[in-house]
């Protein structure tokens, strides 16, 4: 029963999760930009499931380890004058996301606070 709440919030906040990352995208790609593919969202929900098991389990140091990958990949040899959109881009979505995990986090502690004990 633990693993059936596990997975329920996890799909409902990926679906809400899915609708907030599309009016970002809206916000903050200028029009003509390059449209979402599917490498990305799929990129987001393994970060996003890999962080929430890792909070669930008692492993907070999963956010350490989750920025300083985001970090090295970020990392290039030469700077872009439009780099600016894409850094902001990358740095709202990365928190957005964070915070959807702390959130399904918080609401998974509290469902098994309430039903499971």
């Amino acid at each position: 029963m633990k693993i059936l709440s596990f997975l329920l919030i996890f799909a409902v906040g990926e679906v809400i999760c899915w609708l907030v990352f599309k009016k970002m995208n809206r916000t903050l790609i200028p029009p003509g930009g390059p449209e979402p593919v599917i490498h990305p969202i799929a990129k987001g929900i393994m970060e996003r499931i890999t962080l929430y098991v890792g909070l669930v389990h008692g492993f907070p140091q999963i956010i350490i380890a989750f920025g300083a990958f985001k970090i090295a990949t970020r990392l290039r040899d030469n700077e872009q004058e439009d780099d600016r959109v894409s850094n902001d881009y990358f740095l709202v979505g990365n928190l957005i996301s964070l915070f959807f995990v702390m959130f399904y986090a918080i609401i998974y502690n509290f469902i098994s606070t309430i039903i499971y004990t």
